[in-house]
């Protein structure tokens, strides 16, 4: 199922003013088919829709606001929950190296292998985090061990490299989720 009964109860209480329910399957069918990206003569048709038979598919589930806010919810974790472990990385580097054609190619790929997994030198130097040579902070371990306020008073010693635009900005508003309970 694509729906779960933590959805729809999640969905109800952000939108408390919506007519949110439970879609059927063959609504969660056609929900999944939008969200694929078919158009909707594609949806009509995936679901069983002939014309010659006189067999047609209202899609006017799409319409609603379960729909759309189903769309939405799918969406944001689509782009919530997009994650690259360093495995998976080196997964699809070692699948390269085996569909290299030709020795050049295969180099690249052992070199970025090794380049991942912190395997030179070189990278061990550069891969430390500098901040600033004042406070000579140069590397992470460093800066999680100093207090809240040795930290501000880095930032504050920062601030007039920092480019004012960024620092003003107001921060994006996140969608609140809950992660639905398998009850």
């Amino acid at each position: 199922m694509l729906v779960t009964e933590g959805d729809v109860a999640y969905l109800k209480r952000v939108y408390p003013d919506k007519q949110i329910s439970m879609p059927s399957v063959r609504n969660q069918k056609i929900l999944m088919l939008k969200l694929r990206g078919l158009s909707p003569g594609a949806i009509k048709r995936a679901m069983g829709a002939d014309p010659d038979a006189g067999v047609d598919v209202p899609l006017d589930f799409l319409n609603t606001d379960t729909a759309k806010a189903l769309i939405d919810l799918f969406r944001s974790r689509e782009f919530k929950d997009v994650r690259c472990t360093r495995e998976q990385l080196t997964n699809m580097l070692f699948e390269s190296y085996h569909k290299a054609g030709s020795s050049m190619e295969e180099v690249a790929a052992i070199r970025e292998i090794g380049k991942l997994n912190g395997l030179y030198k070189s990278d061990e130097q550069r891969s430390g985090v500098t901040i600033n040579q004042i406070g000579n902070i140069q590397n992470v371990r460093q800066m999680e061990r100093l207090s809240e306020t040795e930290l501000l008073q880095l930032v504050n010693g920062i601030q007039g490299m920092l480019d004012p635009a960024v620092l003003d900005a107001e921060p994006l508003p996140l969608p609140e989720y809950e992660e639905p309970s398998d009850e």
